[in-house]
């Protein structure tokens, strides 16, 4: 059983934690915070019930190790979970490496896989 990397980074996570910060709104950047924190657990859950581990799950980026014939489900489920919890969308890389996986996610449009 091959395993692949699966890296996902949150689309404008960054900017609605940075308004926050902005304008001061420490209860708006705790509560950013906790949804984005809570919507990336049940991506971690998720990762885990398909066979996976969590290499690193912090901030708006993720970063799984998954059997590679559950990767594309899991990017796919991973996509609609964290959209509905936390109304932002996800970039997914997918490769076969650590590396490759990131350099993937890197250059992917917002909403989209690549593998």
């Amino acid at each position: 059983m091959s395993e692949v990397y699966v890296v996902l980074n949150g689309d404008n996570v960054g900017d609605e934690l940075g308004d926050n910060i902005v304008n001061d709104n420490v209860q708006g950047f705790q509560e950013s915070s906790n949804k984005f924190n809570q919507a990336r657990g049940k991506l971690d859950q998720l990762a885990q019930q398909q066979g996976g581990k969590v290499i690193v799950s912090n901030g708006d980026e993720s970063v799984y190790c998954l059997p590679q014939e559950s990767a594309e489900s899991f990017a796919q489920a991973a996509m609609q979970s964290f959209e509905s919890d936390s109304g932002k969308t996800l970039t997914v890389g997918i490769g076969s490496s650590l590396r490759e996986g990131l350099t993937v996610s890197a250059g992917t449009s917002p909403r989209r896989i690549l593998q």
